[in-house]
């Protein structure tokens, strides 16, 4: 289990850009799998039939998405402007590292040098357009060969275990997933039906709303949701 949730992690997934996660998902999932689907936001809908029907069928869902960065735009001196995907404390990000694009090219979150801001800057929390990342580069028409604006980035992925049994990684919230445990504890204490063994289960990776109903696979894993309660 903890090593399948640090490859989750290691994963590059933010938001509208989830196809690592999405492809990891459905390599694991398909031999286990008696229906898959994805539809054209992105979601994947993986049905497994049991031995019987029950009278409420079972749905785990989680996200595929992470927060990260989006370029918006380059300097003359070739740092990059950028804004969050997703909410993202200020607060924390100064000095961390990043990779920008389908090339990963690597970068760091910095700010303007402590020697050159006021006692007020110093004080406060720096505000988004104070912040760039820094890739490298020479000049804008060198960050340019790298990078452009509209590549995601994704926050460092590295991992570490420290204390007894603490785990530091990114996007763990994402790819736990934390609604799997708030469903089985509803699962185990609902009416015998719930635990037959057998039973219907839908697993729903989801990133954004679900889109219209417009298919039979839709129709079925939102009744699964709402059976459930699922989100």
């Amino acid at each position: 289990m903890l090593d399948t949730v640090k490859k989750l992690c290691a994963l590059s997934g933010v938001s509208g850009w989830e196809d690592e996660v999405r492809d990891y998902i459905l390599e694991r999932a398909l031999p286990f799998a008696d229906e898959t689907a994805t539809d054209p936001m992105g979601n994947i809908y993986i049905f497994k039939k049991g031995a019987v029907s029950p009278d409420r069928p079972l749905m785990v869902c989680a996200h595929m998405d992470e927060v990260g960065v989006i370029v918006t735009g380059i300097d003359e001196d070739g740092c990059l402007r950028f804004d969050f995907c997703g909410g993202v404390d200020r607060r924390v990000v100064l000095g961390k590292r990043v990779f920008i694009g389908a090339q990963a090219v690597p970068g760091v979150i910095g700010i303007k040098p402590i020697h050159l801001t006021d006692p007020g800057e110093r004080a406060a929390v720096p505000k988004l357009d104070a912040l760039r990342v820094d890739i490298g580069a020479e000049d804008a028409a060198d960050a340019r060969k790298r990078v452009r604006p509209g590549d995601r980035g994704v926050f460092d992925n590295t991992i570490y275990e420290f204390g007894d049994g603490f785990l530091k990684a990114k996007a763990l919230d994402r790819r736990t997933p934390g609604s799997f445990s708030r469903c089985r504890r509803r699962w185990a204490a609902a009416a015998p039906p719930w635990r037959r063994p057998g039973s219907v289960r839908a697993l729903r990776w989801s990133w954004r709303a679900p889109p219209p109903r417009t298919s039979a696979v839709w129709r079925r894993a939102w009744r699964c949701a709402s059976s459930a309660g699922g989100s």
